[in-house]
C-alpha cells in the first residue's frame, strides 16, 4: 500500500531529505502535497519530478511561480492559507 505524503517546506532542508526517503521508495510513498515560500523555483522543479495532487506557494508568490510552471505539471496551486484548510480537511 502507498502512503500519500504532503511536504510543508518542500523547498528546504528538511523538506529534501523527506523527498530523497521518497525517491528511494516509490512503492511506499507519493508525495500527494508540497509547499514551499520564496524559491519559487525551487518549488517548481520538485512539481514537476513528484507530480503532487497539489502545490502550496507563500502568498504574493503566485505569479512567480505560474511562470515558473509554463511548461510543468498538471497540479493546481494555491496560496498558502488555502492549502492549510485544505490539508485540516482531507488528511
Amino acid at each position: 500500500m502507498v502512503t500519500n505524503v504532503a511536504i510543508l517546506g518542500a523547498t528546504g532542508s528538511v523538506g529534501g531529505a523527506a523527498l530523497d526517503v521518497i525517491a528511494r521508495h516509490p512503492e511506499r510513498f507519493r508525495v500527494w502535497a508540497v509547499t514551499g515560500h520564496h524559491q519559487v523555483k525551487k518549488l517548481a522543479d520538485i512539481a514537476r519530478v513528484y507530480q503532487p495532487e497539489i502545490v502550496g506557494v507563500g502568498t504574493g508568490q503566485e505569479e512567480s511561480f505560474e511562470a515558473c510552471m509554463v511548461m510543468g505539471t498538471r497540479s493546481p496551486f494555491l496560496d498558502r492559507r488555502w492549502l492549510v484548510a485544505l490539508l485540516a480537511l482531507t488528511l
